[in-house]
């Protein structure tokens, strides 16, 4: 099953939330860099949706494809 939400959008293009801001500090902790804009509000979608139970037992993949980011190393 595919399911798709705009529950985690925010405001609109180029807008940080508070899940965004909230999954680039988890992802920071764990060495990851999430740009503000595409990954950081799919991730953050993802952590809300984990934390309320839609995805069941089990491990979830989050898949990053490292979208632009505003924290990539120069180089």
């Amino acid at each position: 099953d595919v399911t798709s939400t705009r529950r985690f959008l925010g405001p609109g293009y180029g807008h940080a939330t508070s899940g965004s801001e909230r999954a680039r500090e988890v992802a920071r902790g764990e060495g990851l860099a999430l740009d503000p804009v595409y990954t950081a509000k799919a991730f953050g979608g993802a952590l809300a949706l984990g934390e309320e139970g839609a995805f069941g037992p089990g491990p979830v993949l989050f898949v990053n494809t490292h979208g632009p980011r505003e924290d990539r190393p120069p180089g």
